[in-house]
């Protein structure tokens, strides 16, 4: 499979991603994504766009396919 050929406007969803710095500091976040198939068990394989890091334009293209749970992708247009 190559990622190169799905692009960051192509997104339909968002994934929401938290990252958890010490007991006290938490950050929330969300990234582009693409639902490439919906899985038993309410998960689905993705392709994020990004890093979460790094905005979309600073991280030279960057996809990555990832496993999670149905819960935490949102549709874009409910987030607008």
């Amino acid at each position: 499979m190559d990622l190169k050929q799905y692009k960051y406007e192509d997104a339909t969803h968002k994934l929401m991603c938290s990252h958890q710095y010490n007991r006290y500091s938490r950050v929330e976040y969300s990234m582009h994504c693409l639902i490439l198939k919906e899985m038993p068990g309410n998960r689905a394989k993705i392709i994020v766009f990004g890093d979460h890091r790094l905005k979309w334009e600073n991280c030279n293209g960057k996809r990555t396919i990832r496993y999670v749970e149905g819960n935490r992708i949102k549709p874009l247009q409910s987030l607008r």
